[in-house]
């Protein structure tokens, strides 16, 4: 596990850091605007349900599919699909000690995040 400062995101602080867990899986330290209004939506929805308050919540980020499916691979953010074989995020983010969001970004997205992509 690796720690790192990522490329300064637009209209971002330049100090953005990202944990680097395995080959294209990362934790989200510092959230960008996009996440933290998508993250809050989740929150609010998690909320509402009625759920034990001692368990780990893991929800994700955007839709899913089976794995490896198309919609398995969309970008959580632009919707684009990435085809395997082209670099593909996951990104972990833990806004509450008991929820953690993951999601799947394209190259793009990843950066905008803050993850430092080739």
């Amino acid at each position: 596990m690796t720690q790192r400062k990522g490329r300064p995101r637009q209209g971002g602080p330049s100090d953005i850091t990202t944990t680097t867990l395995a080959r294209n899986v990362y934790v989200v330290d510092e959230p960008s605007h996009w996440l933290r209004a998508r993250v809050g939506e989740l929150l609010r929805r998690l909320d509402a349900l009625p759920l034990p308050r001692h368990d780990l919540v893991v929800t994700p980020l955007g839709r899913t599919g089976h794995p490896g499916s198309r919609e398995d691979r969309c970008c959580d953010r632009c919707r684009r699909y990435t085809p395997p074989g082209r670099p593909f995020y996951v990104v972990r983010y833990r806004p509450r000690p008991r929820v953690e969001v993951a999601g799947g970004l394209c190259a793009t997205c990843a950066r905008a995040e803050g993850v430092e992509t080739p």
